[in-house]
């Protein structure tokens, strides 16, 4: 739901409103799960990009690979104005780097190294 009103209006014109409403929830439902609206927009694209959470697992290393490459291709192609509206934040925020840091990028590195091994 996040996502789709980010897609809709961007990051910018986005408000707590908007999505507290397009959930059927109250403001301060939403605030105390998601304390600031960059908080809110990272956790919706980190549960967003959830489908690459399982490495593929095609018998063949070059394979599982390019499968990976390819999943991670598509979801930035999907997700290429929240990707952008996520950086300018993290940039802003050195505890919202800690959160994509640890939720996003580690979890990326994990699925590689599994593939690997």
């Amino acid at each position: 739901m996040t996502l789709r009103l980010l897609q809709e209006h961007g990051y910018d014109r986005l408000t707590v409103d908007a999505v507290a409403a397009s959930a059927r929830a109250s403001k301060a439902t939403v605030y105390r799960r998601w304390p600031s609206k960059a908080e809110l927009v990272l956790a919706a694209f980190i549960e967003g990009i959830r489908q690459v959470a399982v490495p593929p697992n095609t018998g063949n290393l070059r394979d599982d690979l390019l499968r990976l490459g390819e999943l991670i291709c598509r979801e930035v192609g999907q997700h290429a104005s929240t990707i952008r509206a996520v950086l300018v934040e993290v940039s802003r925020n050195p505890a919202l780097n800690d959160v994509l840091q640890h939720q996003f990028v580690d979890h990326r590195k994990a699925l590689i190294q599994y593939i690997l091994q």
